[in-house]
């Protein structure tokens, strides 16, 4: 990972440049990639609408398997606000 730097409002927010990303393994849902890392060792990701629909798509039986735990997938657009997702680090 690579810091790029600190924001201009001075907040404790690190800004990461990275291309490894966190594999769902338990659901199998996209893999996430982290936008910043916050001082509660928390990881922001953010995940766009259109991302989320192509994976729909190109995932059907995982997407029925998910139905339960992301009930508003099934509707979801293309134009439908990004999802962000926090990841607290162990």
């Amino acid at each position: 990972m690579v810091y790029k730097g600190w924001p201009p409002n001075g907040s404790r927010y690190y800004l990461l440049e990275t291309d490894s990303a966190i594999i769902d393994d338990v659901n199998g849902f996209i893999s996430l990639v982290p936008s910043y890392i916050n001082p509660l060792n928390e990881m922001i990701c953010i995940l766009e609408a259109l991302d989320i629909v192509r994976w729909r798509d190109e995932n059907p039986d995982k997407a029925k398997a998910l139905k339960d735990k992301l009930p508003w997938l099934e509707n979801y657009s293309e134009m439908d606000n990004p999802v962000v997702v926090i990841a607290k680090c162990k």
